[in-house]
């Protein structure tokens, strides 16, 4: 069996490099123009590319720049160069997981990768790939539009005017968008220029009739120097000119083309430079070709977006909002200033705190109480080991697992500053002997430790 799966693998590899040649060249010929490589569906790809990420497989988004093919695996910064003998990796990250469904581009002979989705979050970050440093850095932008091309968005490229469109819904949560979430919430409309680094000062609002036709549902997606061509509703496909603000449909003769090219190369991709869309089917690297000139579009009277217009009932609205929040504000600032009073009151009641006294005499564990007896317990036993210390694992030892996280919080600060404050006056000194540090994966979760000058002396 294994010499029968061995020649099938290297098979696989070397074809993709192998029936790459008619797309290489066409790369090449193309190398000082805008070429622009979609598939037909997310999952399609032209090369088998080795352990895409740690967990599994990817989608891959493909770039060409002077006349080079560059593959980028979608939710890493892992980058692939290809020749006609070979595909090599030519980065040095190692993060993935942060930007699936980012929007990758080449402008002024640059890698670049916008917005994502990963790690429960949708950012809104652009970031370059320094081909020297061989590593992925930030470009710092006047507000983030957060965005994921798998989650709530429509990217529109017109990158020789340095802008880049962008249809989304607002996702600051961390679970998919539901369909009534579609229904109920509004489409926007951002551009981004990329020469100054900003969006635009206030995002535009998608015409209705233009997210049911297209958004909801949307198939087919060619990016073109006249715009987007979709496919909507039936046999209709229209250009979507975000630059124009306008919606043109697209001739019967060529909609025809591309719908029979839809079902005939499901495993295929579009390829737009110019005037012209090349299919390409990376099974037999085989190219065709479809003329797309501007008397193939026919103007509409749809416009792609507006200002949300001014309205009386959004006037209404906007003043309630402001008189709840202002009451809202007001209550906070009235609970504030009785619990300070209640606070200075009880000072004022209270005596001066008692200076610490501990037995010195005695090993230091007695000198604790029961309760932080169990706790520093636990860290130096974990300490021993070279472990952290985890807050479920001081709440079981406190008993206040199943109470409410202000009073474990509580509860669990009051034991761990006695027990540094007792060993502070034992020791007669000023170090701390628990020890917290914020954890890899979350920097709002702490861990304990004891201090390593202290642990052999503890047990």
């Amino acid at each position: 069996m294994k010499h029968l799966l061995l020649p099938l693998i290297i098979s696989c590899f070397s074809l993709s490099a192998v029936a790459q040649k008619n797309l290489l060249s066409l790369i090449k010929e193309n190398s000082s123009k805008q070429v622009q490589i979609k598939s037909n569906f997310p999952e399609n790809k032209i090369l088998a590319l080795p352990k895409e990420l740690e967990c599994g497989q990817a989608n891959h988004n493909y770039l060409t720049k002077n006349g080079q093919l560059f593959s980028l695996v979608d939710g890493s910064g892992k980058v692939y160069l290809s020749d006609s003998s070979d595909t090599k990796r030519i980065d040095n990250t190692c993060f993935e997981g942060y930007n699936f469904g980012a929007y990758t581009f080449v402008w002024k002979n640059k890698i670049y990768s916008l917005g994502g989705w990963g790690f429960w979050k949708t950012n809104g970050g652009l970031r370059y790939y320094d081909e020297k440093a061989k590593e992925w850095f930030i470009v710092r932008l006047n507000e983030e539009i957060e965005f994921s091309q798998i989650r709530n968005s429509l990217v529109c490229p017109d990158l020789e005017n340095n802008r880049i469109y962008l249809a989304y819904l607002e996702a600051h949560d961390v679970y998919e968008i539901t369909p009534k979430e579609k229904e109920d919430k509004r489409y926007r409309v951002q551009c981004l220029n990329l020469e100054t680094a900003s969006w635009w000062k206030e995002p535009k609002f998608l015409s209705s009739e233009i997210r049911s036709e297209f958004l909801t549902d949307h198939k087919q997606i060619i990016p073109t120097k006249y715009g987007l061509i979709m496919e909507g509703e039936g046999d209709f496909w229209g250009l979507f000119d975000f630059n124009n603000n306008n919606v043109a449909k697209l001739s019967s003769e060529k909609a025809g083309l591309l719908a029979a090219n839809e079902v005939k190369n499901k495993q295929g991709f579009y390829i737009t430079t110019d005037s012209t869309i090349y299919l390409y089917q990376p099974s037999n690297d085989s190219l065709s070709s479809i003329q797309i000139k501007s008397s193939d579009f026919t103007p509409t009277e749809q416009h792609l977006y507006n200002d949300e217009p001014f309205s009386v009932s959004r006037f209404i609205n906007s003043i309630k909002y402001y008189l709840i929040l202002s009451a809202f504000f007001l209550i906070i600032i009235l609970i504030i200033l009785s619990r300070k009073k209640a606070v200075i009151q009880t000072l004022s009641k209270q005596e001066k705190p008692k200076t610490l006294e501990v037995d010195k005499s005695s090993p230091f564990l007695s000198v604790l109480n029961e309760q932080e007896r169990s706790v520093l317990e636990i860290i130096l036993n974990n300490s021993s080991l070279g472990e952290y210390t985890s807050i479920d694992q001081i709440n079981h030892v406190l008993g206040s697992k199943n109470k409410d996280a202000t009073i474990q919080n509580k509860l669990r600060s009051d034991c761990l500053q006695m027990i540094n404050k007792k060993f502070g006056v034992y020791a007669s000194t000023n170090d701390t002997l628990i020890e917290r540090e914020r954890t890899e994966f979350d920097k709002r979760v702490y861990q304990y430790q004891i201090n390593k000058r202290y642990i052999k002396k503890l047990k």
